[in-house]
């Protein structure tokens, strides 16, 4: 399962800095923006470039114009194969002016690349494609496959992952490395997600004579406090414990009228150990007990986004694996960590039970906010530990 150490040296030696951060900066410099979903013009560049260094490319409709590209380099069978999962559409900049720079003219200052998606993730897919391409000289060198997938919609529906499995493509895999960034870290688990969206009904009547009206507001303000004070909580060594928040409250239309409706989202972020399903049986629970508790509590509520937490255990090829590229690069062990949002491989594990651990280039901090960077120290170490970890994944 490990390389030698002089096929080891000359996959290295091809990793190039300033081609890395060429590669980086050219994927911020596309506006892939979603919503509402602007990635066309990414896959397309995405998609010369891989065969430009030599993968075998596929673009993969996933509907509505908007393709995921998978980039191949085989070996002398088609197993093991590892997957290489990045997105590559990026959440809004904001208001440009917040920021120092172009969110979309990259720069680079004091050893970080900035701009929108330097750290979540086009610096963990240039890395990835870096990778991929160093191994191509080499590919009857190894056995396995390997192969680069940079899907569409990660930050809002996750359809490019979802299509992906649907088409069967996940099939052709036995593990992934998704290239979150990490800082580095091995992440072995991640949280899962339950999206909640309530409504509460009332009556109007005028603020100066609330008695003769029924409050919506106030009736969901004591049911999201409901449902944050009782949902049980569970506690990870990775994460700490449940996460659960109201971020979202509309209701009202003017400040002397009782509003009669009120609506509200709340965010639920599961450890490992959680289902969605005993949250979905939880939240059941405790909006029939305060109904029963207050007659006047009329209320409508579903679950509109789900996804299960993930973890992996140590022993599993793929955390073995990386773990040890992680040592030949960097001489020390890797930081064990849990990534506390959903990904792609979230997907993966649900719905193909795919083997996945994340690891990569930028901190979680950096996502989505201003001014955001990755290091380039950073992308050269993950672009070689991602070349070996399919080195050592595929045997030669």
């Amino acid at each position: 399962m490990y390389m030698r150490r002089d096929l080891a040296n000359r996959v290295i030696r091809r990793i190039d800095e300033h081609d890395l951060v060429r590669l980086t900066r050219k994927l911020v410099e596309f506006r892939s923006v979603n919503p509402p979903g602007e990635e066309k013009a990414i896959s397309e560049f995405l998609e010369a470039e891989m065969k430009a260094r030599g993968l075998k490319v596929e673009a993969l409709n996933t509907g509505g114009g908007r393709n995921n590209v998978l980039g191949w380099v085989k070996g002398s069978r088609s197993r093991p194969a590892l997957l290489l999962n990045g997105h590559s559409d990026v959440v809004t900049p904001g208001e440009a002016s917040r920021w120092k720079s172009d969110p979309f003219k990259p720069v680079v200052r004091d050893g970080k690349v900035y701009g929108r998606g330097a750290a979540d993730m086009k610096g963990g897919l240039a890395a990835m494609i870096i990778a991929a391409a160093a191994l191509v000289e080499e590919s009857r060198e190894f056995r396995g496959s390997v192969a680069v997938l940079a899907t569409v919609d990660e930050e809002v529906g996750k359809i490019g992952a979802r299509r992906f499995v649907e088409s069967g493509g996940i099939g052709s895999f036995d593990a992934a490395v998704i290239g979150e960034p990490t800082d580095l870290a091995v992440a072995t688990a991640q949280k899962g997600m339950v999206w909640v969206r309530l409504e509460t009904s009332g009556k109007m009547a005028h603020a100066s004579q609330s008695d003769l009206g029924v409050n919506a507001v106030h009736k969901m303000m004591d049911l999201t406090t409901a449902i944050r004070k009782r949902l049980q909580v569970r506690r990870h060594r990775l994460f700490g414990r449940t996460d659960v928040n109201a971020t979202v409250v509309e209701g009202g239309y003017k400040v002397n009228v009782i509003p009669d409706s009120c609506r509200a989202q709340i965010d639920i972020r599961l450890v490992p150990g959680q289902t969605c399903a005993q949250v979905r049986q939880q939240i059941e629970n405790i909006v029939a007990h305060e109904c029963g508790s207050d007659p006047s509590l009329k209320v409508k509520w579903e679950l509109f986004e789900t996804l299960e937490p993930t973890e992996e255990p140590a022993s599993s090829p793929v955390v073995r694996v990386l773990t040890t590229a992680y040592k030949q690069v960097k001489g020390e062990k890797p930081k064990k960590w849990g990534f506390p949002a959903t990904t792609d491989g979230s997907v993966f594990v649900a719905e193909a039970e795919l083997p996945i651990t994340l690891f990569g280039p930028g901190r979680i901090s950096e996502a989505h906010s201003v001014d955001e960077f990755v290091e380039i120290s950073q992308l050269v170490d993950a672009s070689r530990v991602y070349a070996l970890t399919a080195l050592n994944f595929c045997g030669v």
